[in-house]
């Protein structure tokens, strides 16, 4: 999941850094006027210089604090992002491996022409009269009253993509950042730690009401208690080295032809080197080909569907395409929306889909192994899809009536649907699955599990694939006609 800390000059204050709005703090001693804009560089250089110069000398003697240490923490547990306010260095000398700074960076000088010409300079002093290396003269890289936040865009992007939003050591009263928190998803959840009580009536926050140090420490451990598996491996967004596969066989016996199935893509690659080296199979992908969990260009992540679609165009008989619910929210108005749903690619996520969605189907069947995105419930089937067991499911499925198709779409009370509600094939949760569909071997992604496992009651079975997170994918009818899962090691 993708966690991403926006965070202000609280955070650094714990660490003794002296902050402007504090009664004691800088503006106690300053004017923002005189050392906090173009204006003021313009009119008394050697001033805003020392003032600078300054800090960076006190930065150099601070040291970052437990809240900074706990938010690394938490890159072993979520992929975290830092969007920070800050323009001291602090973020990334505890550890943290991905941090946007909105405002600049105490640590670096830039040209006073080109704001793009950027000179690391660490804790050492401005002199008079320094120039860059374009022959300006240097400035601080920093955002002053006034000016630009050239990063606010991509700070946009990653808040766009948040699926946990912490907000730490900002009042939320400066301007842009502060208008950050309006781009989080409606549906997930947001903290927000402040010693002082902070109304924020534009939607519903968890407030702790802590400093920096104390109240990330809370949450940290708050979140660790969130997670119901250990420690997940980071995402390679990348091609991965040549490995071999090997193959660890699992008690079953499924009689179809040779199969390989993808848990949910979500932006992952790597099922085209799987592709590459077994020709002679058939490949099931069981959805979600978009909402990634760790940040990847939208240009990439686009590529991948369409190249995902130009392998079923090449090769129609081989390739089953199941659609997900973090597919049918980019263009089917019944879907609720899901965690990550980007609006950034929306426009053009609808466009490919729509366009191709003669290659998609909602179930895939041979004989009486059925795959599904999330899997079907006797519960549902019978009594909300109003199903005929004795006919052929996916037939059923891919072509619902109108009534039917609110019924494909359901979001049960476990995933935050109407109490007493089961999900429908988008949608199902693992605990709507304790008494699957009876007669039938299951073959389903959605539910996010570490390896390949299975579950049978009630005379049938699902097998839960949702593992390609962890580079793991399932294989079915291989000579044995053993289902197998396939693992990289």
């Amino acid at each position: 999941m993708r966690l991403v800390v926006f965070s202000g000059a609280g955070i650094s204050a714990d660490s003794g850094l002296a902050t402007f709005r504090d009664s004691d703090g800088l503006w106690a001693q300053y004017r923002i006027e005189d050392v906090c804009t173009p204006e003021a560089l313009a009119r008394d250089r050697d001033a805003v210089i020392h003032f600078y110069n300054i800090r960076r000398k006190e930065l150099l003697s601070k040291e970052p604090n437990p809240a900074h240490y706990a938010v690394k923490e938490l890159e072993q547990y979520y992929d975290v992002e830092v969007v920070t306010q800050n323009v001291d260095n602090l973020h990334e000398r505890a550890g943290s491996t991905k941090v946007l700074h909105l405002h600049g960076e105490m640590t670096k000088a830039r040209s006073s022409l080109n704001p793009d010409l950027i000179v690391d300079i660490g804790y050492r002093a401005i002199e008079a009269g320094e120039k860059a290396p374009d022959g300006s003269l240097l400035r601080p890289h920093v955002v002053w009253f006034g000016e630009p936040v050239p990063m606010m865009e991509q700070a946009k992007k990653i808040v766009l993509r948040a699926d946990i939003l912490i907000v730490i050591g900002t009042s939320l009263h400066v301007y842009p950042a502060a208008g950050l928190i309006k781009y989080a998803p409606g549906n997930i959840p947001v903290f927000l730690i402040d010693p002082d009580e902070i109304t924020y009536s534009e939607r519903d926050v968890v407030m702790i009401r802590e400093k920096a140090t104390c109240g990330m420490e809370l949450l940290r451990d708050i979140l660790m208690e969130m997670l119901a598996t250990e420690p997940a491996k980071k995402v390679e967004q990348t091609e991965p080295e040549q490995m071999p596969l090997s193959v660890q066989p699992v008690d079953d016996d499924i009689s179809m032809p040779a199969t390989i199935v993808f848990g949910d893509i979500h932006g992952l690659t790597f099922w085209k080197k799987v592709v590459s080296e077994n020709p002679g199979y058939r490949f099931v992908f069981l959805g979600d080909y978009l909402d990634p969990y760790g940040y990847i260009e939208t240009e990439q992540l686009m590529n991948n569907l369409k190249e995902i679609i130009q392998l079923k165009k090449d090769r129609p008989d081989d390739v089953v395409l199941l659609l997900g619910n973090h597919d049918l929210h980019y263009f089917c108005s019944d879907m609720v929306p899901s965690s990550r749903f980007d609006f950034l690619i929306a426009e053009e996520a609808s466009a490919l889909f729509r366009e191709n969605i003669h290659l998609f189907v909602y179930a895939y069947q041979v004989d009486n192994c059925i795959f599904t995105h999330a899997g079907i419930s006797e519960e549902w089937f019978l009594y909300d899809f109003k199903g005929d067991a004795t006919k052929n499911i996916a037939e059923q499925l891919n072509n619902p009536t109108p009534e039917q198709e609110l019924s494909l779409c359901r979001c049960g009370e476990a995933r935050g649907g109407e109490p007493g509600a089961f999900g429908g094939i988008f949608w199902a949760d693992v605990s709507e699955l304790y008494e699957p569909l009876p007669g039938y071997t299951q073959v389903v992604g959605h539910n996010r599990v570490n390896d390949v496992c299975d579950h049978a009651n009630n005379g049938g079975r699902i097998i839960f694939c949702d593992c390609l997170f962890y580079e793991k994918m399932l294989s079915i009818g291989q000579l044995s006609h053993k289902a197998s899962c396939i693992d990289r090691e």
